[in-house]
């Protein structure tokens, strides 16, 4: 093997172990990509110490491992990525600088208005990053239907994670008055997931919305509070069955156009029957995966018997009742 580990990422495999006897492994790894970013003030053009940067691609949810930071240097490596095209979000935990995705020609608030990085095997993709200066989104979440403030939901500028349950600390968690903050935004046009993993709201965005590609955006100012409010309704119900033929694992459910988590993932019965309670209303087009978290990398199994995102076939979510039949089988890699 060439190289360090750092520049390769590992492929799954089997091993059987038998009392008594010793297994022989042989480890297959696959060519990494590197990505260099540098990360400056957009002003003065100065290096921004411990900034953060995050690669972000397809489908799915932020990683749960901490981001790869920048020293006084400014500059952060990020290894071990699998080949392919991602965009980046970037933020500093300065109390100065605003967190961004990565733009053509400097940050934007919205990964759909990001540029794409692609990311080459045994190649290193090098980035300027330039930070603004932070602002912020504050506003009430209610019950549409009676007009009371919502407790528990999540706010996130860049959509949310499929365990985000945030602690009642949290300031972007909404208290008993149905508040919440998002501190420490760049001064760009920003879409708010709003997250009720505690109650049976759907999952929508700002502009009370059930996608990011129709979400209203919310305009922040460096040094000022915006404002945005939500009204939220009943989540929706997706249901179907998965025959599982012994992978164990848990069914998730994205966003067809942007790749966004559109409701908290679920397990099938014994009988293989699952069911979202979550999904927003209104219309959008969504498709679902079951996904092996025995050991990274994860293998996925999409409906309708598809390999990957790009090629699941994707299923229309009405405003009316409940969406039935979804239906796949696993078989295991």
């Amino acid at each position: 093997m060439e190289g360090s580990l750092s520049d390769y990422f590992d492929e799954r495999g089997k091993v059987t172990v038998v009392a008594d006897q010793t297994a022989t492994v042989r480890a297959k790894l696959a060519p990494a990509a590197t990505i260099v970013a540098t990360v400056r003030d957009a002003a003065t053009k100065a290096p921004v110490a411990n900034a953060c940067v995050y690669p972000k691609t397809g489908h799915g949810t932020f990683g749960e491992g901490p981001l790869d930071c920048a020293g006084a240097d400014g500059r952060v490596e990020v290894n071990r990525v699998v080949p392919g095209e991602y965009q980046l979000w970037a933020e500093a935990k300065d109390g100065v600088h605003g967190a961004q995705w990565v733009g053509a020609n400097g940050g934007t608030g919205s990964r759909l208005t990001a540029k794409t990085h692609k990311a080459v095997a045994r190649e290193t993709t090098a980035v300027s990053v330039l930070l603004d200066r932070a602002g912020s989104i504050t506003g009430t979440v209610t019950d549409k239907a009676t007009g009371k403030p919502v407790a528990g939901v999540c706010a996130f500028p860049r959509g949310g994670h499929r365990y985000d349950v945030l602690p009642p600390s949290k300031p972007n968690r909404t208290k008993e008055d149905g508040r919440y903050a998002l501190d420490g935004l760049g001064p760009y046009r920003w879409p708010v997931h709003f997250i009720d993993n505690v109650g049976s709201h759907g999952w929508q965005w700002s502009g009370d919305q059930p996608s990011q590609s129709a979400a209203g955006h919310v305009r922040v100012h460096v040094g000022q509070t915006s404002t945005a409010d939500a009204l939220l309704v009943p989540g929706k119900t997706i249901s179907g069955n998965v025959k599982t033929n012994g992978v164990q694992g848990d069914v998730g459910v994205y966003n067809a156009i942007t790749g966004d988590i559109v409701a908290y993932y679920t397990f099938p019965d014994d009988k293989g029957d699952y069911k979202f309670t979550n999904v927003a209303a209104g219309h959008q087009l969504v498709k679902i995966v079951y996904t092996d978290h025995a050991k990274p990398p994860y293998h996925e199994y999409w409906y309708k018997n598809a390999s990957s995102f790009p090629a699941a076939r994707p299923i229309l979510i009405r405003p009316g009742g409940p969406a039935t039949g979804a239906d796949f089988v696993v078989t295991p890699r």
